[in-house]
């Protein structure tokens, strides 16, 4: 008899035990959340600086600082990355690829953590980089005559018809380079670029293009 008490008392205590931690389907929230399908968030802001891109260029962003990228139309106005968050997660927006001729940086919003709410605050600005004339100094140029003057390719001349200086079409960003050959000599007479090669300045002063009778 007093074992069937002893065991039963026993069975008791084990069961209260069980319900104390939980095995016996607490109510939890957090537990709940976990144990279903949990809502997920997005992360997005604004893209602000950008002025009539090039068709089709792109920004790239990473919500997690480079692992995971998204390509975005490179314009100002409102960007979402398609992968969403939950609630705890963090994000961390950096620029993985910017837009030609602009840098862009993160400069409100960037990283952070998820509290059961989208984030709609990453602003991402962009600045446009400033480009400059490569200007071309002719002298010597017999009158009548012209030459014409191509830098870095076909698609950059100017016909020189007078000794001064001309600006070729394209201008270029600061610190690349420059390429200045005779593509076409005047008749009766030749012409050189000295210092045909260099970097391109904000200040640089034009390229000097000698002419002379043959």
């Amino acid at each position: 008899m007093q074992q069937r008490a002893l065991r039963r008392f026993l069975s008791l205590v084990s069961l209260a035990a069980l319900s104390a931690c939980g095995g016996g389907g607490g109510d939890d929230p957090a537990a709940r959340e976990d144990a279903l399908a949990r809502p997920s968030y997005s992360v997005g802001g604004t893209i602000t600086g950008v002025v009539s891109p090039p068709f089709g260029d792109q920004i790239v962003l990473s919500i997690d600082g480079g692992s995971y990228v998204e390509a975005f139309a490179a314009t100002t106005g409102a960007f979402t990355f398609g992968k969403r968050l939950f609630n705890r997660d963090t994000y961390n927006v950096t620029v993985a690829g910017t837009v030609p001729g602009y840098t862009c940086s993160v400069t409100s919003g960037g990283s952070g953590t998820i509290l059961r709410s989208n984030v709609t605050d990453v602003v991402v600005s962009c600045v446009l980089i400033p480009r400059y004339d490569v200007p071309v100094s002719v002298n010597g140029l017999p009158v009548g005559n012209s030459v014409v003057i191509q830098n870095n390719g076909a698609a950059n001349q100017v016909t020189a018809t007078d000794n001064k200086i001309y600006n070729f079409p394209f201008q270029q960003y600061a610190d690349t380079n420059y390429f200045v050959t005779i593509v076409s000599q005047p008749a009766g007479a030749s012409c050189t670029v000295p210092q045909p090669f260099g970097v391109v300045t904000p200040d640089m002063l034009p390229i000097a293009v000698q002419c002379g009778v043959r």
